[in-house]
C-alpha cells in the first residue's frame, strides 16, 4: 500500500478544527505516560510530525518513523524554522513500522507511539 496516496487527505484533515482537536486529544492522553525529557521516544506512523515536533521543543529525542514520504517531507517543512536544538532531536526516518528495527535498532527507546 502506498502511504503517500493518504497523505493529502490526511494533511487536509488535520488542518480542520476536528483534526486540530483529535491531535490535542491524542498528546494530552499519552503525556502522563511519558518520561521526562530528555528521554528517547520513537513515534511509529507519526507523519507530519504533529506530536513528534512539540515532544522535540519540550527537550525529548525523537524518532518520527513513517512509510510516506510526502508525510516526512511535511514534517521536515514543519521543522524548519524551528531552533537547531529542536531539529538536532528530530531525527526522521522513512520506513514502515515492520521494517523499523533494522533501520533505528532495538531497545534504543524510553517509550513508544503508534497509534
Amino acid at each position: 500500500m502506498s502511504f503517500d496516496s493518504l497523505a493529502g487527505r490526511y494533511l487536509k484533515h488535520t488542518s480542520t478544527l476536528r483534526g486540530l482537536v483529535r491531535q490535542t486529544l491524542v498528546r494530552e492522553q499519552f503525556a502522563p505516560h511519558l518520561p521526562p525529557p530528555p528521554a528517547r521516544i520513537i513515534d511509529v506512523g507519526g507523519g507530519a510530525g504533529h506530536q513528534s515536533i512539540p515532544l522535540a521543543r519540550e527537550g525529548y529525542w525523537v524518532t518520527l518513523l513513517d512509510p510516506s514520504e510526502e508525510m516526512l517531507n511535511r514534517a521536515n517543512e514543519t521543522l524548519r524554522p524551528e531552533d537547531h536544538g529542536v531539529r538536532d532531536r528530530l531525527r526522521l526516518v522513512l520506513s514502515t513500522a515492520e521494517d523499523g528495527s533494522r533501520l533505528v535498532g532495538k531497545g534504543l527507546f524510553d517509550a513508544a507511539l503508534c497509534r
